[in-house]
């Protein structure tokens, strides 16, 4: 099942969020820019391009993550967007759930054909 492009920077992360849950790796990956920054735990550097992009989302999305976005726009960028994500229900290597929770600071970038894609993506800037 392929998903609908988001039309706005709103719609990216719910739809990252579906993409992710269903297990739908390559429409999780469409939603990124080809030289976004993917930050994928606290304290580690960013990756970029798709093929580390892919790998990290791939090791995501084995966990089956519920997660429950929460979007709030910056008043400084309207592409600009701070949201909360809390992921429950995903299943550990071992079985067990894993609850994360994290409030990240993205940035969407509109694309020529009017959807609206991921520039920067860094889960835990705003986590401790």
């Amino acid at each position: 099942m392929s998903m609908s492009r988001p039309a706005s920077p709103a719609e990216v992360i719910p739809a990252l969020a579906t993409a992710l849950r269903d297990a739908r790796v390559d429409d999780a990956l469409a939603l990124y820019e080809p030289e976004a920054a993917f930050v994928p735990q606290p304290h580690a550097g960013p990756l970029t391009g798709h093929g580390a992009i892919s790998a990290a989302l791939t090791q995501f999305a084995a966990m089956r993550p519920t997660l429950a976005p929460g979007v709030a726009a910056s008043s400084q960028l309207p592409t600009s967007h701070r949201h909360q994500r809390l992921a429950a229900g995903g299943d550990g290597a071992d079985g067990s759930t894993v609850h994360m929770a994290a409030t990240s600071a993205d940035v969407m970038r509109r694309r020529s054909n009017s959807t609206c894609g991921i520039l920067i993506d860094d889960s835990w800037a705003l986590s401790t």
